[in-house]
């Protein structure tokens, strides 16, 4: 992230980051999808939850601080 690197894995590329929101959830997301960091423009905000099985997520809901939910092992 910071860089004007191409998305992708391995030397030269930046990683994305994966914006995962309910499907109800996306038109609040309308005003600010274009300002939200590392978001890859092909997949957009992917409709769904975190998994705590395939990695670590940070959890934002209105009015609390984010939470930072590990990865299950």
């Amino acid at each position: 992230m910071g860089t004007n690197l191409p998305l992708g894995k391995g030397v030269g590329t930046r990683s994305d980051i994966d914006y995962l929101a309910p499907a109800s959830s996306h038109p609040y997301f309308d005003d600010v999808v274009g300002r939200l960091p590392g978001l890859d423009p092909q997949t957009g905000i992917i409709p769904g939850t975190g998994n705590s099985y395939i990695g670590p997520y940070i959890r934002f809901e209105p009015l609390a601080k984010p939470t930072v939910v590990p990865k299950t092992n």
